[in-house]
């Protein structure tokens, strides 16, 4: 047998040593003929340039060129790209636009070449030399093919200059179809762009409308933005978009730019194009929705400007980040106008509105001398029109009766009430039996007795418990309003008047009637409002009483007894609660240990039950000597799951009995020592099947 095993042997071994010597003597082959191709082409090649140096003619020159032209290719096919590339370049443009008069190696020449274009990174001039191939062959498709090939490599490595010739040869010889010039340009957009727009420009303008390539890129080159932001914007190129929009003038481009760079999430176009669009806006004297525009750009500066040209004041001052001298005095010149204009035409109500808003816009901004003692100023000259007013007014007074004493009386509280004197207001408003607004007039001033006195006259039939529940409590009159709040059974605000009242007792009484009696003995609030009443053994009662009904659970009656016992411990109820707690309370949480030790049984069966209907009556283990793995069988899951002991999936494998006789398996030893055991037992599986007894 070791013989025949010998010979099979030798056998295979002399099988390998023939291939071996086989393919070393192909290689060799191989490497000798082309040695002897090259040495032929060196030679094929010299006598070809002699021959097309030669001044003889042409019909008796060229036939033994183009077969030693042939003769070469052949021979360079040989050798590889590199030759036929020299042969080509070197020889080819020598026949200028000759027919070959002997059939060339067209497609040997051409594969080598496409060949060595395919692997290398820098193609040009295999291409060059395959596309001069194609041509002598004068076959249409392959010239065309040969071109592309030549201007997706120019594409591809961003020789824009190169590329921009050889497009234009092949429009004048028809030679360009649309989808080649579409896969050529976004070869060419991977990763270039149209950096010198110039001869793009001009190479894209000899296109007809219909012959444009439908890539943003070229319509923006040419400077037709709109066109270049539609198909970016359908290829979802959205920052190009973005970048065509912003070379549009006008709002309504700017509008659409600020959808896209919303789209975009760039706050910064986002602002810069409202900027556009307010501007515009202004210009159209559309000072309303400029300033909208302005304020979304952050120019609140602009946006000042905007409320001043809409008339207002207030609202520009209230905007201006920077007031100078200058601006301040024009403002101050156009409100002057306006008011004087209103106090011609007796619109005092009109005037001391303006100069009350005024105001108060300079007193916001008064932190500078200058416009402090502007807005001392205009309230100077408020008082003024103010006055003026009260004159005209009392004169009207004097010489009517009636009606229209009610009227100027209403007349003279708007203009009190504009001005900010809201006392004063009130008054006039009582005059014109307006006591509803008297009343808020006063509420206003803080006089909130005639306030309520205004509202009993205005409702005398107490329709308005509401309004007076909160003058009186703005007046400090907590107790009645309290009163009012519970009769109007807004009880968080009752309970909150009567705190306010101190009447502390009474606030608990309403939150134990308003959450009821069940909650309330273990609600914090109820607990806070028995504490500051120094009441708290009412809530201890209140527990006590709860525990004593019959329907109540020792569960129910062992927690009311530890509210008791809480409330003890925080010093709140005295020694006689602690006490009957202490009598009551073991009972209580014996009775309701034994109960949840029987339900805790059944709880345990029931979900041992359904533990069980879920796993099939088997287990894997993985026995190991430190720690092992348990697993069961989900039967309804499918599929096997590991046993987890303390959140660990790995289980100690020890074995241990404690003092009272129980086996305990996979504790840590480190928990069992501190228990101390009567006996453990760890590494068992070292001494499997030795029979060994511990």
């Amino acid at each position: 047998m070791l013989d025949s095993l010998l010979n099979w042997l030798r056998r295979r071994l002399r099988v390998a040593g023939r291939r071996v010597v086989a393919t070393g003597q192909r290689l060799l082959n191989n490497i000798k003929s082309i040695w002897d191709a090259r040495a032929r082409l060196e030679i094929t090649c010299q006598k070809l340039q002699k021959l097309l140096t030669r001044t003889s003619s042409q019909t008796q020159s060229r036939e033994l060129p183009w077969e030693l032209y042939a003769k070469a290719l052949s021979l360079a096919s040989i050798c590889g790209d590199e030759q036929v590339n020299r042969v080509i370049l070197n020889f080819d443009p020598l026949f200028g636009e000759e027919t070959p008069s002997c059939v060339l190696p067209v497609q040997q020449g051409i594969t080598v070449l496409l060949e060595a274009a395919r692997k290398s990174s820098f193609t040009t001039q295999s291409l060059e030399a395959a596309w001069r191939l194609a041509r002598r062959a004068g076959n249409r498709l392959s010239i065309q093919q040969m071109q592309q090939k030549i201007c997706i490599n120019l594409a591809s490595i961003g020789d824009a200059n190169a590329l921009i010739w050889k497009l234009i040869e092949r429009r004048q010889e028809g030679i360009l179809e649309k989808e080649e010039l579409d896969e050529i340009l976004k070869s060419f957009l991977t990763q270039h762009a149209f950096e010198e727009q110039l001869p793009w420009k001009a190479f894209f303008r000899e296109f007809q409308e219909g012959e444009l390539p439908q890539i943003h890129q070229v319509y923006g080159v040419l400077d037709r933005y709109l066109e270049a932001a539609d198909l970016a914007e359908a290829s979802e190129d959205y920052r190009s978009s973005l970048r065509y929009l912003t070379y549009i003038p006008g709002k309504d481009a700017a509008l659409r730019a600020i959808g896209v760079a919303e789209r975009l999430g760039d706050q910064e176009a986002i602002a810069a194009n409202h900027l556009k669009v307010a501007e515009s806006l202004w210009e159209e004297n559309n000072y309303g929705e400029a300033l909208t525009h302005f304020q979304k750009a952050g120019n609140l500066e602009r946006a000042s400007d905007c409320q001043e040209k809409l008339g207002d004041l207030a609202a520009a001052i209230g905007l201006r980040p920077a007031i100078s001298s200058e601006w301040r005095l024009d403002i101050r010149e156009a409100m002057e106008r306006r008011v004087r204009s209103y106090l011609d035409r007796q619109e005092f109500l009109e005037a001391v509105r303006l100069l009350h808003s005024v105001e108060a816009a300079w007193r916001q901004k008064s932190d500078e001398p200058d416009i402090s003692s502007e807005a001392d100023r205009t309230g100077s000259l408020l008082a003024q029109a103010v006055r003026t007013a009260r004159s005209y007014l009392s004169a009207e007074l004097s010489a009517v009766q009636g009606q229209t004493e009610t009227e100027i009386c209403k007349r003279w509280s708007q203009i009190e009430e504009a001005a900010g004197n809201y006392l004063e207001a009130g008054l006039q408003a009582e005059k014109a039996q307006d006591y509803f607004a008297a009343s808020v007039l006063f509420e206003k001033a803080g006089a909130f007795g005639q306030a309520l006195a205004a509202l009993e006259s205005a409702a005398p039939d107490d329709s308005q418990p509401q309004r007076k529940a909160e003058l009186l409590f703005s007046g400090g009159d907590f107790f009645m309003a309290a009163l009012l709040y519970e009769r109007l059974e807004e009880t968080d605000k009752a309970i909150t008047a009567y705190e306010q009242a101190k009447e502390f007792f009474r606030a608990a009484e309403l939150r134990q009637k308003q959450i009821g009696s069940d909650q309330a003995v273990f609600d914090d609030r109820f607990l806070d409002l028995l504490t500051q009443a120094e009441r708290v053994e009412h809530l201890a009662e209140l527990c006590a009483t709860n525990a004593e009904a019959e329907e109540r659970s020792p569960e129910a009656k062992a927690r009311l007894f530890r509210r008791i016992q809480e409330l003890g411990n925080r010093g709140l109820v005295g020694q006689k609660w602690l006490d009957r707690v202490a009598s009551e309370l073991p009972n209580l949480e014996a009775d309701e240990r034994s109960r949840f030790n029987q339900r805790a049984n059944e709880w345990l069966q029931a979900a041992t039950q359904d533990v069980l209907r879920d796993y099939i009556n088997a287990f894997g283990l993985d026995l190991g000597t430190s720690s092992s793995v348990v697993s069961l069988y989900n039967q309804k899951l499918g599929q096997p799951e590991v046993v987890e002991v303390s959140g660990r999936p790995q289980i100690p494998s020890v074995f241990a009995i404690d003092q009272l006789g129980r086996e305990i398996v996979g504790v840590p030893v480190s928990e069992l020592l501190s228990k101390s055991p009567r006996a453990i037992v760890t590494q068992a599986k070292r001494k499997m099947g030795n029979q060994q007894k511990i």
